[in-house]
């Protein structure tokens, strides 16, 4: 598709809960039949604990959150495009 990260939502942070990271991920890779890899599309850290959802295709990260570096080697989200099958 376009490659935009989807919309995600969450609740219930623990007392004490200071920042949030976020790390989609692909236990699939690259075949669900053998997976070999767990392939990373994207990874959130420093969300503040007052966030609670991103936008879909977020671009501008709220508060101090960053990006970190996913398995295309981008600080950005790396939609699924697997080369066999139908992936978790």
């Amino acid at each position: 598709g376009e490659n935009v990260s989807p919309p995600l939502a969450w609740s219930g942070a623990p007392p004490g809960t200071q920042s949030y990271v976020l790390i989609v991920d692909d236990p699939d890779a690259p075949d669900p039949q053998a997976p070999r890899v767990t392939w990373v599309h994207w990874i959130v850290y420093d969300l503040p604990v007052t966030v609670t959802e991103l936008a879909e295709g977020v671009v501008v990260l709220p508060g101090h959150a960053k990006n970190g570096i996913n398995d295309w080697e981008r600080r950005a989200y790396g939609g699924p495009c697997p080369p066999v099958g139908r992936h978790r």
